[in-house]
């Protein structure tokens, strides 16, 4: 049998050590394992993310090529198969025929955006932004970048998420690389918006 006042001793000690974890966050596993609680927080986690619609209908596509290169295909998509400017939600998919750089896509946008009145401290955070999102591409590869209801542009590398940007005139100026009537490819934007 053992005696009263050892009892109460290991009782205090254990009482203490559950307080200690408890200070320090090493109970915090065991106050968090309930499997139905942690299954919850996943599905809302989940559900906050964006998904990548698969219903929409071609506004139009066509293959951007230099000299004898095949770089990429590229289509537009949205709801209604119509283009309309700043009409969202819409998705821009690059359908890659050649390896290409992360830094050489960022140094590809920065040429394009000279060509459009941007402010550049602004396309400086931009830029900044799109390097963390952006991965090496290789032959095969796609790039969706999905501008939701919002205006919030997301990057899609292979279908799967790589990143959001979410600000309406980034999603603006970004898309107007390839459907601006002032691109650097006027052919491929009247085959992309669907005007041919």
């Amino acid at each position: 049998m053992i005696p009263v006042t050892a009892t109460k001793s290991v009782s205090d000690l254990f009482l203490s050590i559950i307080f200690t974890c408890f200070i320090s966050g090493v109970g915090a596993p065991i106050l968090s394992a309930n499997p139905l609680q942690a299954t919850f927080q996943n599905t809302i986690q989940e559900k906050n993310e964006p998904t990548l619609p698969q219903n929409f209908k071609v506004i139009g596509q066509t293959r951007f090529s230099v000299w004898f290169w095949d770089i990429y295909d590229v289509t537009l998509k949205n709801i209604t198969g119509q283009y309309q400017k700043k009409g969202y939600p819409i998705i821009l998919q690059l359908d890659y025929l050649r390896d290409i750089k992360s830094k050489e896509l960022i140094e590809e946008t920065q040429k394009q955006w000279q060509r459009f009145d941007i402010d550049q401290a602004q396309q400086t955070d931009w830029l900044a932004q799109l390097t963390k999102i952006w991965p090496d591409i290789q032959q095969g590869d796609s790039i969706q970048f999905y501008i939701d209801e919002n205006g919030d542009g997301h990057f899609f590398h292979n279908q799967q998420l790589s990143g959001s940007i979410k600000d309406s005139e980034f999603s603006y100026h970004f898309l107007n690389i390839w459907v601006s009537p002032d691109s650097a490819y006027p052919k491929m934007t009247k085959k992309l918006i669907g005007q041919t």
